[in-house]
């Protein structure tokens, strides 16, 4: 049987916790840390000012969609407990 990994057991998980009384129990409330976007930057042209968009963590869904960084596999995956670390042998 595959071990099969769930962000759950990953160390990049983080919680969301800017929309949380509407967040509780989606699975959009979840960011991974190590999935970022890039820094961009946006011409205003009404203003002629440039906006600078930070970078942001994306995420778990979007991660793991298929075209996602991390895809379906869960390819950047690492444990979150020692107990974890075995999997993360079996699949390096």
């Amino acid at each position: 049987m595959e071990d099969t990994v769930t962000c759950k057991q990953c160390r990049h998980i983080r919680r969301d916790w800017s929309f949380f009384p509407f967040s509780i129990g989606s699975p959009y409330a979840w960011k991974c840390s190590r999935v970022v976007t890039k820094e961009e930057s946006e011409f205003d042209p009404i203003s002629g000012k440039t906006k600078v968009i930070p970078a942001r963590p994306q995420t778990c869904v979007s991660a793991r969609s298929k075209y996602g960084e991390c895809g379906i596999e869960g390819v950047l995956w690492e444990p979150r407990r020692q107990k974890d670390f075995f999997i993360y042998l079996k699949r390096v």
